[in-house]
């Protein structure tokens, strides 16, 4: 406790810029500390990439679920399921919106229904299952009715009856199967959908010694850069309307591909080695830019009008071309298609088939339907390709 007594009576101003001084200070303190208005909201901002919960099942984690439904039925959307390596005997029920299930790795993480039932059922809708061998006996996926966003990745389907199963004539819309492995399934992927629909992609997978690899229907669907091999029936099977099949290799199957339907556009794809490359019906499809080579067979027109065939190359089959149409008016063209070593008549290369005529058959076993006879018929390329094309290369 001092006092200064200042001679010239200037003890009160001198005081006043004292306690200035100290307030400054104080400030200048505080401006080190506390951040400005700005730094205060965007730190109080919750991140944007802010996620769920993680659940873990199997390994050696202290609060680790032992079985996968378990901890489905602990979870919700937007958390993420990991699951260690193993067998896991159980058939799941995954519904729970946008849940994430990821396996340790395809060839190590098996869902095993021991063969009793459907070995995965998916109910809501943002799902993405990854990293699993998928195993039973009855279904390997069931998606249910009207859902959207489903993403199936990374995974083996292998030794069921439908590997993934979609049939109810109902809506499935932004389904995308993609990098998965059928094989040895009655049907690998099994998908019926009739009406208006959003992009289902199925890409990047293989579909190896199933009896048959895809039956598809539905609208505006993308097919790209699959592989087709060894199959007993059918690679693939599509019907529906106005889908893409481009970039697939078709190779060893019984029949490469079977079109139905409408408005599909066929192109880039690689046909090798098949009973029949490629089986055509319906009407309106576009094929265009194919290879067919060393096929029984390589494109069969089954009754199918209005569809052109053009810019493909047909190499080494048995025959490049066959075709049965129900009359001539039907409309289908070829055009411009490279033929190695086709009959040709006046630089017109020649595709021979049959048409049906308008005389009945004599005797009629069908009250439901009029037989007729048929008669062989030739359709002509008019301007074949005088070189092969280049080889499809896949899509990226």
């Amino acid at each position: 406790k001092y006092m200064i007594v200042f001679s010239n009576g200037k003890e009160e101003e001198i005081m006043k810029k004292g306690i200035i001084c100290f307030f400054v200070f104080i400030l200048m303190i505080l401006g080190t500390v506390i951040p400005v208005s700005t730094t205060v909201v965007s730190s109080t901002t919750p991140h944007p990439l802010t996620v769920g919960n993680t659940l873990y099942v199997g390994g050696s984690g202290p609060n680790n679920y032992t079985k996968i439904q378990d901890a489905i039925n602990d979870s919700s959307s937007g958390d993420t399921i990991y699951v260690y390596h193993g067998t896991y005997h159980e058939a799941i029920t995954i519904d729970v919106e946008k849940l994430r299930m990821i396996g340790e790795g395809r060839e190590v993480t098996i869902i095993d229904a021991n063969w009793t039932d459907t070995v995965v059922v998916i109910d809501k809708s943002g799902v993405t299952l990854s990293g699993f061998t998928i195993r039973g006996d009855k279904n390997g996926i069931d998606i249910e009715a009207y859902l959207t966003d489903i993403t199936i990745s990374n995974t083996n389907i292998t030794e069921n009856f439908y590997g993934i199963l979609c049939a109810y004539d109902w809506d499935i819309t932004g389904l995308v199967v993609e990098n998965t492995i059928f094989y040895s399934n009655d049907i690998g992927i099994y998908l019926v959908s009739w009406y208006e629909t959003g992009v289902n992609t199925i890409r990047d997978n293989t579909f190896i010694n199933n009896i048959y690899g895809m039956d598809l229907g539905g609208t505006n669907n993308r097919i790209l850069n699959n592989t087709f091999v060894k199959n007993r029936g059918n690679g693939m099977f599509l019907f529906g309307e106005s889908s893409t099949v481009e970039g697939n290799i078709f190779r060893e199957n019984l029949g490469g591909l079977k079109l139905g339907g409408s408005d599909h556009t066929v192109t880039g794809n690689i046909f090798i080695g098949n009973n029949v490359g490629l089986v055509v019906d319906g009407s309106e499809h576009r094929i265009t830019g194919n290879l067919f080579e060393n096929n029984s067979c390589g494109v069969f027109v089954d009754t199918a009008f209005h569809t052109m065939v053009n810019q493909n190359n047909f190499l080494q089959n048995e025959h490049h071309a066959r075709f049965a149409e129900r009359n001539q008016s039907h409309g289908n063209t070829w055009d411009n298609n490279y033929w190695d070593d086709s009959s040709s008549f006046l630089g017109f290369a020649l595709i021979f088939g049959k048409m049906e005529t308008r005389i009945k058959k004599i005797l009629q076993f069908d009250p439901y339907s009029t037989v007729y006879y048929w008669m062989p018929w030739i359709n002509v390329d008019r301007n074949p390709a005088q070189e092969p094309y280049e080889a499809p290369m896949r899509q990226e």
